[in-house]
């Protein structure tokens, strides 16, 4: 024989690293091989040879035999990431020091004695007499040695040496068993379906009558029989086995080959009930929008439409249409949606598919799940102000003294207290460095506070600072105090320096810092869309503003802690309908310019607190509160500084931020529920 590196040779598919050698047809590469796919192709080439040798001594009348064959390959050798030792013979121009000897004398022996045929025995079958075989089959079939109906015999007296010559063949399993008269499985109608679907098993030698001992399994549970005939059996599937599995058959102490088949069917699956727009609280008789993650896990369409129910407080919604969904798909019909109206309290809402079982669902408990939520009463605080007020722009505005209502939608560097003196707000400290070598002194603002963020989630850094006091530069209100005493803004560290023209200021200065800070990236995109809906960094945060009126939400955000107020609403008008308004309890503060008259007035009033904030302007204010707005200092400088714990008195302040909590939690606390 000669060796594999002087001899191109074929290959066919082998369990080892590679393609294994057929010896006899040409091919153009050398690859790796394991022993075992080796000595397999030698004995094959053996059959080849004794069938050769067997018909020439029929001819001379004389008898040959191989009775020994002894090789030696010169070979490389790897062992593989799994253990395996694979062989390759060497090339033309390699070298090893490797030999492969291999003495078949005793397989050949058995091979052409024990198990191979007579050519001339007279009972030996063709394998043309085998019904509807083809060709091609033929071709496989001698192709791993198998010549003859007997041979074919002897090569499958097992179920495992079935289904390897259907392997090496390429002959299908169910197709050799027929030739071979065994029972066999041709197909399944359907190949899949719902839970106790009936099973036709068409195919062939089940024998007329069912055998006492024949068993028909699925996935290793037998199955009640229908019926039985010699080609075709019809069963009842399981109604509790999930997925897929082989079917096969157990006749005569004979097992046939296997079908694949799959529990096709519909699983309606609740995952979650969520909040469209995910609010942070939920307010009493305000649009709620819940919606319902629905999803068919199942392998199978959701045959024909269904109906879904929503429950608030087991209180039973009227059902509502839902059309097909498919394998894998989440749905998206408006019927999974749900918009209600509910008093404050603690609640609980439940989504339900298909609740009249129109599918046989895998998992019926999956197709619910409920959420309990707290509605809170929203305390709201209305405001009113004399003034015209067209822009939200810190930096944009023509008046310094509006700094009342953008301290509630922005935070400086600094805050002034009621009687003036500045501290940290925005900054974690702050310093004047008088020793600068050019004579100046700098303002050094340090920026060490966790979780500064603004309204959009984004940090407030220090880059946002600069970018601000540039913008100033510009502003009506503050552009000439800032070119005249501000010579430059550093960023070092964490620290943001003021560099200052020369070393005497005025009084304003430190309001300058008071100034709110704006996100660079937001302001710079669209500075006429940030003057109307703006970004900031304060408690409150933009809800609407249309000139007339301005709604402002809680900002559960803000460095100092969440609101007390859910929301302030702010009206612009002229100072008469103010003042009304303030008397008859419908506003519970309002800013008024200063007039004598109406301080008398409003001072005479028993409920109202009136006093006069500092101003930046020639034209002096004059504020007007209700006795019942607490925590709102007389600040005379700033007087939003501590806008995030205002609140009316007469509510019940600690129990409301207890009950938010509460609905935090059980948010997490999401259960399923069975129907």
């Amino acid at each position: 024989m000669t060796p594999a590196r002087k001899r191109k040779t074929a290959t066919r598919p082998m369990s080892g690293g590679g393609d294994m050698p057929v010896l006899g047809e040409v091919v153009s590469d050398n690859r790796e091989w394991q022993l075992a796919d080796f000595v397999d192709a030698v004995a094959s080439e053996i059959d080849r040879a004794e069938d050769t040798l067997s018909l020439k001594s029929h001819a001379r009348g004389v008898t040959f035999a191989l009775k020994q064959l002894n090789l030696e390959l010169e070979v490389k050798v790897r062992r593989d990431t799994t253990g395996r030792i694979l062989f390759r013979t060497t090339n033309p121009d390699e070298a090893s020091a490797t030999v492969l000897k291999l003495d078949l004398a005793q397989m050949l022996q058995g091979q052409l004695h024990a198990l191979r045929k007579p050519l001339n025995d007279a009972n030996g079958r063709d394998l043309n007499t085998l019904p509807e075989i083809t060709a091609i089959e033929i071709a496989a079939l001698n192709n791993i040695a198998i010549y003859s109906v007997d041979d074919l015999e002897r090569y499958t007296q097992s179920t495992a040496m079935i289904v390897e010559v259907a392997r090496k063949s390429n002959i299908a399993d169910a197709r050799l068993r027929r030739w071979l008269g065994l029972p066999y499985i041709a197909e399944l109608k359907p190949p899949a379906g719902a839970p106790g679907s009936t099973v036709l098993i068409e195919g062939g030698n089940f024998g007329a009558i069912a055998a006492p001992s024949a068993t028909i399994l699925f996935q290793g549970q037998p199955l009640n029989v229908l019926s039985w005939s010699d080609g075709r059996i019809s069963v009842q599937m399981p109604q509790l086995n999930r997925g897929s599995g082989a079917l096969f058959a157990v006749i005569n102490n004979q097992t046939t080959n296997a079908l694949n088949w799959e529990v096709s069917a519909v699983d309606l699956v609740v995952r979650d009930i969520v909040l469209l727009e995910m609010p942070q609280q939920l307010f009493a008789n305000e649009p709620i929008e819940f919606r319902a993650i629905l999803a068919n896990q199942g392998s199978s369409s959701s045959a024909q439409q269904f109906e879904v129910q929503w429950l608030i407080d087991d209180q039973t919604q009227a059902p509502l249409p839902h059309g097909l969904l498919q394998p894998g798909q989440d749905s998206q019909e408006s019927s999974t949606r749900l918009t209600v109206k509910l008093p404050e309290g603690e609640h609980v809402v439940r989504f339900i598919a298909d609740p009249e079982g129109v599918h046989p669902d895998l998992n019926r408990a999956n197709g619910s799940f409920a959420l309990p939520f707290v509605v809170e009463a929203r305390r709201e605080l209305r405001m009113g102000d004399f003034r015209n007020l067209s822009t939200l722009d810190p930096t944009r505005s023509a008046s310094a003294d509006l700094g009342a209502i953008y301290g509630l939608i922005f935070r400086g560097l600094l805050r002034l207290q009621p009687n003036g003196a500045p501290v940290p707000d925005l900054a974690s400290g702050f310093r004047v460095d008088p020793q600068r070598p050019d004579g100046n002194i700098a303002f050094v603002f340090d920026l060490t506070r966790p979780k500064l963020q603004f309204h959009s989630g984004q940090p407030v850094t220090a880059e946002d600072i600069v970018y601000t006091y540039e913008q100033l530069r510009e502003s009506p209100a503050w552009g000439e105090l800032m070119k005249s005493t501000v010579r430059e803004v550093q960023i070092q560290n964490n620290q943001v320096i003021f560099i200052m023209n020369g070393r005497q200021f005025p009084k304003r200065i430190m309001a300058l810092f008071t100034v709110g800070i704006v996100p660079r990236d937001a302001h710079q995109s669209s500075p006429i869309e940030f003057a109307q809906n703006p970004i900031g960094c304060g408690p409150f945060k933009v809800a609407q503003f249309n000139g007339d009126q301005l709604l402002l939400d809680g900002f559960d955000g803000y460095f100092l802690g969440r609101p007390r107020l859910n929301r302030i609403q702010m009206e612009f008008t002229s100072a008469d309908p103010l003042v009304g308004r303030l008397i008859k309890g419908h506003l519970a503060a309002i800013s008024l310019p200063k007039d004598d008259t109406l301080i008398e007035q409003l001072s005479s009033e028993p409920n109202l607190v009136v006093w006069q904030p500092q101003s930046n302007d020639a034209a002096p204010l004059v504020y007007a509160q209700t006795n019942r707005l607490q925590q709102r200092e007389q600040n005379l400088f700033d007087p939003s500084a501590g806008a995030h714990l205002w609140y009316l008195s007469g509510e019940d302040d600690v129990k409301s931020h207890t009950v938010g909590r509460v609905r935090a939690n059980a948010r997490v606390r999401t259960r399923r529920t069975r129907k």
